[in-house]
C-alpha cells in the first residue's frame, strides 16, 4: 500500500516503464516535477464544521509552452 498519491504515481511510472522497456534516463524526468504548488482551502460545511481540503498543481514539462492546465 502506498503512502501518498505521488508515491503511487512513482510506482506506476516504474511498472509501466519496465513493461515498455524504457531506460532509466527516459523515466527520470517523470519522477521530478519542474514545479509544484500545494494549497490548503478551508471550507465551512453545512453543519458548521470547518474542513480543510488540500489541492495540488504539478507541472512536469513546459517544453510545449506554459503549463496552464486544461485544454490547449
Amino acid at each position: 500500500m502506498t503512502d501518498s498519491p505521488f508515491q503511487s504515481y512513482l510506482e506506476m511510472v516504474d511498472r509501466v516503464g519496465a513493461l515498455l522497456g524504457y531506460s532509466e534516463s527516459t523515466l527520470r524526468p517523470l519522477r521530478a516535477p519542474k514545479r509544484s504548488i500545494i494549497v490548503s482551502i478551508p471550507i465551512e460545511m453545512d453543519d458548521g464544521r470547518v474542513e480543510v481540503f488540500t489541492g495540488y498543481r504539478v507541472q512536469y514539462d513546459t517544453i510545449r509552452g506554459p503549463a496552464k492546465g486544461g485544454i490547449r
